[in-house]
């Protein structure tokens, strides 16, 4: 069970800040946007549900891998608009061609645990990959001194107001 838990978890992720499948060759200082990320999670998980629930992890699986492949060839990823960003740090560009979900599925084994331990080696290998090429930035909105003291000394007088009553 915690098979199906590591790779719904990491499908949820990849899927979420995901970008759609019929993407040309990403360029490397090409940003990317989030965009309808939860409308792709859902199209994602319909087109898996048609099959029987052991191969849906392996389904929901693979289409994690694939994303995740993806954004690591990409460039900075616009998560939340302004505030949260993966940047792309690293330079090199990835020369290995990246195999379709049917290449993929294709080439699992046939026994359930062996197909099942590679999945999970698949993700985890695009995880690890995407983590390696992008690293987190957040941005903290800009605050004038004068603003900061402002808002701290009418909080102060409210909460006097709130207690002395």
């Amino acid at each position: 069970m915690s098979y199906l838990r590591c790779v719904t978890f990491a499908a949820a992720v990849a899927l979420v800040c995901g970008v759609p499948a019929p993407m040309p060759a990403p360029v490397p200082d090409a940003n990317v946007n989030v965009g309808d990320a939860w409308t792709m999670a859902a199209r994602a998980v319909d087109h898996c549900s048609t099959v029987e629930a052991a191969d849906m992890a392996v389904c929901l699986g693979i289409k994690a891998a694939t994303t995740m492949e993806r954004l690591a060839r990409s460039g900075n990823i616009a998560v939340l608009d302004g505030a949260v960003t993966l940047v792309r740090t690293d330079a090199v560009r990835d020369a290995r061609n990246l195999p379709t979900e049917a290449e993929l599925q294709s080439s699992l084994p046939a026994d359930s645990a062996s197909r099942n331990a590679r999945v999970v080696d698949m993700v985890l290998d695009a995880a690890a990959r995407l983590a390696e090429t992008h690293s987190l930035q957040l941005k903290m909105p800009k605050f004038e001194a004068s603003s900061v003291a402002r808002a701290l000394e009418e909080g102060k007088l409210r909460f006097i107001q709130i207690f002395t009553e």
